[in-house]
């Protein structure tokens, strides 16, 4: 192969594998910032990896029937504002792209996934039956829980060693103009166990967890720590290098715009 004037050319699909293959995402995206005939091969790229997770999925995977939902007319700009948000706080990893069904409960998703693990009695390493209990019992009226909708997580966590309110305002006052919020845990483990799952790549292992909305007790649920049994959902009080959390960004079912906190 002759060589490549990469700054005032754009790539062919041998020259890109070439590029790809020898750099990170966050290397690459340092080159999108200065050369303009780059940004749209790289930001080409970040779609192309953002594999959404929606109904097709749901039933090719897991036999169960979701209503389809069409992704926002601007989910690309979402995804470069949440990629961007992703690379400055250390996650090198676009973002994930999964539609949310509505009352599909942490049980039934467990049964879901538990052929995917190589041993596990209910889908999870451990679940605290509490919560178990509690989404059995769910029964929301709001028209989001009503349908489905889309959510896009960071895909590996944020603010790590930080308080639960910390990292909320880590995610709320970002330079990339997002309101994020962190997950609830029934977001969380679907978005996790799609992407651990499903296309056979995790950021959330044993060194990572997400804080939840959700509370034991007083005490935040976290999920991670995903291996060959499946994810842990427990409440936990201490903060902690591998207590982070993931970054929300939920879509409204009802048009384009967003729903924040």
């Amino acid at each position: 192969m002759e060589p490549v004037d990469f700054i005032n050319n754009k790539l062919n699909s041998d020259e890109r594998s070439l590029v790809f293959s020898s750099l990170t995402l966050k290397e690459w995206y340092s080159w999108e910032t200065v050369c303009k005939n780059w940004r749209s091969e790289f930001w080409g790229e970040i779609f192309k990896r953002c594999v959404p997770f929606g109904s097709k999925e749901y039933k090719n995977y897991f036999d169960y029937n979701v209503e389809q939902i069409d992704l926002p007319s601007n989910i690309n700009d979402e995804i470069i504002k949440i990629f961007r948000f992703s690379i400055v706080n250390g996650v090198e990893k676009s973002p994930l792209l999964v539609l949310i069904p509505p009352r599909l409960t942490l049980k039934k998703i467990g049964e879901f996934v538990k052929p995917f693990l190589e041993e596990s009695e209910n889908g999870y390493s451990y679940i605290e039956p509490q919560l178990l209990i509690e989404q059995e019992n769910e029964n929301s009226d709001t028209d989001v829980d009503k349908k489905p909708y889309w959510v896009l997580m960071t895909n590996g966590g944020v603010g790590r060693n930080e308080n639960y309110e910390d990292q909320k305002n880590l995610l709320e006052k970002n330079i990339s103009g997002l309101i994020l919020q962190p997950p609830t845990a029934k977001e969380a483990v679907l978005c996790i166990y799609a992407n651990c799952v499903v296309l056979k790549s995790c950021e959330f292992d044993f060194n990572t967890y997400t804080r939840t909305q959700n509370e034991i007790n007083g005490y935040r649920v976290v999920v991670g720590g995903f291996g060959a049994s499946g994810l842990h959902v427990h409440s936990c009080l201490f903060d902690g290098d591998n207590i982070a959390v993931a970054g929300l960004r939920k879509f409204s079912v009802l048009g384009p715009c967003l729903l924040g906190s």
